[in-house]
């Protein structure tokens, strides 16, 4: 018998249908992140789980540099709410 185990997340909209923007996605080396809320952290989730913490810059900006190629479920914690967004690393 073939078991698998999936992680899944749902992606969520910010609350009242509030305006997010992560760009750009494909990224390189840097994104920038827009929320009417403010944003406290970044976490990059890659396939396995595995939590990674990112630092979140001036002006809302996050080096993704470090992360391997590949595709990233990110955590994004606002003053009021947990966000979740996938990102393409090239």
């Amino acid at each position: 018998v073939n078991a698998v185990n999936l992680l899944s997340v749902k992606e969520t909209k910010a609350e009242n249908d509030k305006e997010f923007k992560l760009y750009p996605n494909p990224a390189n080396d840097y994104i920038t992140l827009e929320s009417e809320d403010k944003i406290i952290a970044v976490y990059a989730y890659d396939y396995t789980g595995k939590r990674i913490e990112l630092k979140l810059e001036t002006n809302n900006k996050v080096n993704v540099s470090s992360l391997v190629t590949g595709n990233y479920l990110l955590g994004i914690k606002t003053d009021k709410e947990f966000l979740t967004q996938k990102l393409i690393k090239k």
